[in-house]
Protein backbone atom coordinates (compact mmCIF):
# COMPACT_ATOMS: atom_id res chain seq x y z
CA UNK A 1 0.00 0.00 0.00
CA UNK A 2 2.78 2.60 0.95
CA UNK A 3 4.63 1.36 -2.60
CA UNK A 4 1.70 2.81 -4.51
CA UNK A 5 1.52 5.71 -2.32
CA UNK A 6 4.73 6.89 -3.33
CA UNK A 7 4.33 5.37 -6.78
CA UNK A 8 0.98 8.10 -7.59
CA UNK A 9 3.05 10.75 -5.67
CA UNK A 10 6.03 9.98 -7.78
CA UNK A 11 4.03 10.13 -10.88
CA UNK A 12 2.05 13.54 -9.63
CA UNK A 13 5.09 15.15 -8.94
CA UNK A 14 6.24 14.24 -12.61
CA UNK A 15 3.40 15.67 -13.92
CA UNK A 16 3.57 19.03 -11.80
CA UNK A 17 7.17 19.71 -12.68
CA UNK A 18 6.45 18.77 -17.05
CA UNK A 19 3.82 21.17 -16.86
CA UNK A 20 5.87 23.90 -15.14
CA UNK A 21 8.74 23.28 -17.82
CA UNK A 22 6.18 23.58 -21.08
CA UNK A 23 4.74 26.88 -19.46
CA UNK A 24 8.28 28.18 -19.03
CA UNK A 25 9.22 27.25 -22.97
CA UNK A 26 6.11 28.57 -23.72
CA UNK A 27 7.06 32.28 -22.45
CA UNK A 28 10.53 31.93 -23.80
CA UNK A 29 9.24 31.43 -26.95
CA UNK A 30 6.95 34.06 -26.25
CA UNK A 31 9.94 36.23 -25.67
CA UNK A 32 12.48 35.49 -28.26
CA UNK A 33 9.10 36.16 -30.89
CA UNK A 34 8.47 39.88 -29.86
CA UNK A 35 10.15 42.38 -32.27
CA UNK A 36 12.43 44.08 -30.79
CA UNK A 37 13.54 41.55 -28.07
CA UNK A 38 17.07 42.39 -27.07
CA UNK A 39 19.00 39.45 -24.63
CA UNK A 40 20.04 40.81 -21.70
CA UNK A 41 23.86 39.81 -23.09
CA UNK A 42 23.04 41.28 -26.30
CA UNK A 43 22.99 45.03 -24.57
CA UNK A 44 26.06 47.12 -25.00
CA UNK A 45 28.23 48.14 -22.27
CA UNK A 46 30.69 50.66 -22.44
CA UNK A 47 34.44 50.76 -21.10
CA UNK A 48 35.52 53.20 -18.78
CA UNK A 49 37.88 55.88 -20.09
CA UNK A 50 41.12 55.40 -18.34
CA UNK A 51 44.24 58.01 -19.06
CA UNK A 52 46.62 55.90 -20.91
CA UNK A 53 49.80 55.42 -18.19
CA UNK A 54 53.77 54.46 -19.33
CA UNK A 55 54.36 53.33 -15.44
CA UNK A 56 54.54 49.59 -15.60
CA UNK A 57 53.79 49.73 -11.36
CA UNK A 58 50.02 51.26 -12.50
CA UNK A 59 47.91 48.20 -12.57
CA UNK A 60 44.66 47.55 -14.57
CA UNK A 61 41.43 49.63 -12.88
CA UNK A 62 39.69 47.10 -10.57
CA UNK A 63 37.13 44.40 -11.79
CA UNK A 64 33.30 45.91 -10.99
CA UNK A 65 30.34 43.89 -11.60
Amino acid sequence: MVCLILVIATLLWKKLITMELMEVERDLLKQLSEDGYQHGWHRIVMAPRTSVSTDPTVGPPPYEH
